[in-house]
C-alpha cells in the first residue's frame, strides 16, 4: 500500500510542478510564489486561478477518490501480487539505472558489476513471474523460465557491449 501511495504522490507532485511552471510562466515565477505563499498557498492559487473555487477542490480530491474507489473493488490478493511484481520490477529498473550511472562515472567500468549482477537476476525473476502468474500471461513454466533467462542474458550482453564501448571511448580520449 505504501508503494502505491508513493507512486500516487510522485505523479501528483509532477502534475503540480508542471501546473506551477505553466501557471507562473517559468520556474522563477513558481519559486517566487512558493517563497511568497508557501506550498499550500501556491497550490490554492493555481487551483482556484485555473478552475475557480469549486474546481480547485475537485482538482485535488476527485482523482484520489476515484483511484481509492477503484482499488477497493479489486481482490486484495491480486492487488498484492501486482504490487509485489511491480516492486521487483522497480528494483530491476533501479539496478540497471545504477549500473548505467556507474559505467558513466567510474574509470574502472567493472565496478558496475556490483549492480549489474543483481539487475540481471531481477530481470529474469520479473519477466518469468509476469509470464507465469495467473494475473499475468499465465504461460507454462516451460516457456516462462527460458524466456526470463533469455531476457536476462540479452540484457547482460547489452551491458557487456556498453562496457566495451565505454572502455574504447576512454582509451581513444586519452590518446
Amino acid at each position: 500500500m505504501f508503494y502505491g501511495a508513493m507512486l500516487s504522490e510522485s505523479v501528483i507532485a509532477l502534475v503540480w510542478a508542471a501546473a506551477g511552471v505553466a501557471f507562473y510562466g517559468a520556474t522563477g515565477g513558481l519559486n517566487q510564489a512558493l517563497t511568497e505563499f508557501g506550498q499550500s498557498g501556491t497550490v490554492y492559487d493555481i487551483s482556484t486561478g485555473l478552475l475557480g473555487p469549486v474546481g480547485g477542490v475537485l482538482a485535488i480530491t476527485l482523482p484520489l477518490l476515484a483511484v481509492g474507489a477503484l482499488l477497493t473493488q479489486m481482490d486484495f490478493n491480486v492487488l498484492w501480487r501486482y504490487f509485489s511484481w511491480s516492486n521487483q520490477t522497480l528494483a530491476m529498473i533501479s539496478l540497471w539505472v545504477a549500473t548505467a550511472y556507474l559505467i558513466k562515472t567510474h574509470k574502472n567500468k567493472m565496478v558496475s558489476l556490483i549492480t549489474a549482477m543483481p539487475a540481471t537476476f531481477m530481470s529474469a525473476v520479473s519477466l518469468t513471474y509476469i509470464l507465469m502468474a495467473e494475473e499475468g500471461l499465465h504461460l507454462e513454466s516451460a516457456i516462462a523460465y527460458p524466456a526470463g533467462i533469455i531476457f536476462a542474458v540479452c540484457l547482460f550482453i547489452t551491458y557487456l557491449i556498453m562496457i566495451q564501448k565505454k572502455a574504447r571511448l576512454g582509451r581513444s580520449n586519452t590518446c
